[in-house]
Formats: structure tokens, C-alpha cells, sequence
């Protein structure tokens, strides 16, 4: 299945992905992560940069202004989607989903496979 990601929930969508699964699913994770990864056009257009944070952890940020109406279609494994929207449903029961999240959530987990799949 091919969704349509703005910059934003690529970089959501890599802060979501478990570390841990089994392997038939981590081989997919891997393939998806390795699809969400930038190209140098990409890098320079919307000035992605890799940055750290004090307690070490590492995260990115972008021109959010220069991706406005910017997507790229995905490819996503049927077992991938599943993780994404498990972790998805568990931030919302858990009520540990934030603003950045509702377009995600909205996409994935109310829009489905009910012909919300971008061609």
C-alpha cells in the first residue's frame, strides 16, 4: 500500500517504529525505514539536518514553511502499518498523542485501507 507522507510524518513515522518485533516484521520495518530516508535534494530543499539533543538523543529538523503541500509517496507493508497503528491507538488510549500526531492517526488508523490508499 503507497500513502502520500508530508516531511513531517516521515520523520513521525521514524520516531514510531519499534526497535524490538519479530523478524518477518522488523525485515519490513527495515525496508520502510530505509524508503522514509531523505535524498540529498530533499536535504538541501527543506534544510533537514540531524541534530542532538543535551540528554543525547538525536532528532531532525526542517524548513516546515518550504514543505508546505510537499508529499512522497511511501510504500508500507501490511505487518508495518500494523505496528505504526498499534503504537498509534496506544498513544491515544494512553492519551500520549500530541498535535503532530492527529494527521497520522487521521491517515493511517480512522483512513485505513478503506480506499484511502494513494495510488
Amino acid at each position: 500500500m503507497n500513502k502520500k507522507l508530508t516531511i513531517k510524518e516521515s520523520v513521525l513515522i521514524m520516531g514510531l517504529l519499534p526497535q524490538e518485533h519479530n523478524y518477518l516484521t522488523l525485515i519490513e520495518l527495515e525496508k520502510l525505514r530505509e524508503s522514509l530516508i531523505f535524498t540529498e535534494e530533499e536535504n538541501r530543499k527543506f534544510d533537514i539536518e540531524s541534530k542532538q539533543a543535551p540528554d543525547g538523543r538525536f532528532f531532525l529538523t526542517f524548513n516546515e514553511e518550504a514543505t508546505t503541500g510537499y508529499t512522497r509517496p511511501i510504500k508500507f507493508g501490511a505487518r508495518a502499518i500494523a505496528c505504526i497503528v498499534e503504537v498509534l491507538k496506544t498513544m491515544d488510549r494512553d492519551l500520549k498523542l500530541t498535535q503532530a500526531h492527529t494527521g497520522l492517526y487521521s491517515k493511517l488508523v480512522i483512513g485505513g485501507t478503506n480506499g484511502n490508499t494513494d495510488k
